[in-house]
């Protein structure tokens, strides 16, 4: 859906963005937390791409998912997911707690305080991205409290970030704890309006970029 020059203004801008998540996320925790924006997509079918079947990782089997639901012109869900051990080891690192969880089996239970911190982690960065979205568009929007679900999805399953007449901003993001990097992805419900509110915001980054 986007062109190369759209999807690396599109990369720069959530680079950014991200950035600043990380920054507040390391103040949180008391130690660096870096993340990466490594590839960004806005999709209108996302299981018929190469990109959907790409992050089946992420929406099969046991992930655990952040959710924040939100108001930008229509009504849209932001979702933060990881597979369900990759998830427990974020939250370890990020409460100093590694030592307990390798990511190699074991015990991948959350207990309340886990599920409060990834709650948290999911309230920061997806606050930070979905309010950089309506600053982009300029218009206000009206959030939830953020939820944490535990699920578990088949294969050929309904996917939770797959919501028919919805484009899908898809951020594969990847984050780094001292020598640990953890990969996780974002998904960005947009309806049809927003999307191309979006785009139109992209083609003035680059008249802004290119001139």
């Amino acid at each position: 859906m986007l062109s190369p020059l759209q999807q690396d203004a599109l990369r720069e801008f959530m680079n950014v963005t991200i950035g600043q998540a990380g920054s507040v996320l390391s103040e949180m925790v008391s130690q660096k937390v870096h993340l990466e924006v490594p590839e960004v997509y806005l999709l209108q079918n996302l299981q018929e791409t190469e990109v959907g079947k790409g992050l089946s990782g992420y929406l099969s089997g046991h992930v655990v998912s952040s959710v924040l639901r939100f108001e930008i012109g229509c009504n849209g869900v932001a979702r933060l997911v990881f597979p369900r051990d990759k998830g427990k080891l974020l939250v370890n690192l990020l409460l100093g707690e590694e030592l307990l969880f390798n990511g190699e089996g074991g015990d991948n239970s959350f207990s309340e305080t886990d599920t409060d911190a990834m709650k948290e982690i999911g309230n920061v960065l997806l606050n930070v991205i979905v309010g950089s979205l309506g600053n982009l568009l300029e218009t206000r929007i009206e959030y939830s409290l953020p939820e944490v679900e535990f699920l578990y999805l088949k294969d050929g399953e309904q996917r939770p970030a797959l919501c028919g007449g919805y484009y899908t901003l898809v951020i594969r993001n990847t984050f780094v704890v001292g020598d640990t990097r953890i990969e996780g992805a974002i998904f960005v419900m947009l309806c049809l309006d927003s999307a191309t509110q979006l785009l139109g915001k992209i083609d003035e980054l680059l008249v802004e970029l290119y001139g």
